[in-house]
């Protein structure tokens, strides 16, 4: 019993603001950052030289590679690290920023907050210090992800922006990256195990039928009539995905053949995978 109050009393002693811990140093600077004003007043005391970014840095790192769900996906902390970006003269290597997103959106699926950041650090590094020589380093750690994380929304969404033709590096992606090899890829992996997942039949449409310039046009043709060929194949259980990438690959083939990319349904003039391939 006695052992039991001592425990009780050193616990709520560890909870006081007073008392110097580094439970305490934690909660409280964790909390310095994630309250709008508290950071503000951070913020402040970074242009003033009193808080080294350099630290500020490592110790959002710190947060951001942990398990700790809350703050992983918290809005105020990732808008701290871009202000650390922008106010520091040499920003990190974008391939340390990528490591930091990849932890978070690990830790906390569907992480678009991280995604967004993604889409800032790339955009703004390439802008200041371009790094086409790690440009197939990166490719390879985002498709790698996303193959492993094959149902994640947000991570699928962020490597469909960062292929777009109008990025500022989408031509130097392509001297290094076999692009239609990577559309293709992601195709099988839609026809093997790991059926079912919305997220990347979203990704395989918008590539296919919604966005141009990232294949050329003769291969979306004929990646859109493999797909019919492998829905045309698929046995369907009520209790399967296949039934999944039934519902989802038919409508990819309408919005096909309303953007004319495919003959309509019963037409005279269809096309064969055989004719797209000579």
């Amino acid at each position: 019993m006695v052992w039991i109050l001592l425990a009780g009393s050193v616990w709520r002693l560890c909870q006081k603001s007073c008392c110097f811990t580094i439970q305490n140093i934690r909660q409280s600077s964790i909390q310095g950052i994630t309250h709008s004003s508290r950071s503000d007043n951070r913020k402040r005391l970074i242009r003033q030289g009193l808080i080294d970014p350099q630290q500020e840095l490592a110790f959002l790192k710190l947060i951001f590679t942990s398990p700790l769900h809350r703050h992983t996906k918290s809005p105020l902390l990732w808008i701290h690290r871009r202000f650390l970006i922008e106010f520091m003269i040499t920003p990190p290597p974008v391939m340390e920023e990528l490591e930091v997103i990849l932890s978070a959106a690990r830790h906390h699926p569907k992480n678009y907050l991280a995604w967004n950041y993604a889409r800032f650090i790339f955009t703004y590094t390439w802008q200041t210090q371009p790094f086409g020589d790690n440009l197939r380093e990166i490719h390879q750690r985002l498709w790698k992800w996303c193959k492993l994380d094959v149902s994640d929304i947000s991570g699928w969404t962020f490597f469909l922006w960062y292929l777009r033709p109008e990025r500022a590096w989408y031509t130097a992606l392509r001297e290094v990256v076999d692009l239609n090899e990577v559309i293709e890829h992601a195709i099988r992996l839609e026809e093997s195990m790991l059926s079912g997942h919305e997220a990347l039949w979203t990704f395989i449409g918008a590539v296919l039928v919604d966005i141009e310039g990232i294949i050329p046009k003769h291969r979306r043709v004929k990646l859109l009539l493999e797909v019919m060929d492998y829905l045309t194949k698929s046995k369907v259980d009520e209790e399967d995905d296949k039934l999944k990438d039934k519902l989802y690959g038919e409508r990819l083939v309408t919005r096909a053949r309303r953007r004319g990319l495919l003959p309509a349904e019963n037409s005279k003039n269809e096309i064969t995978l055989d004719e797209v391939s000579q």
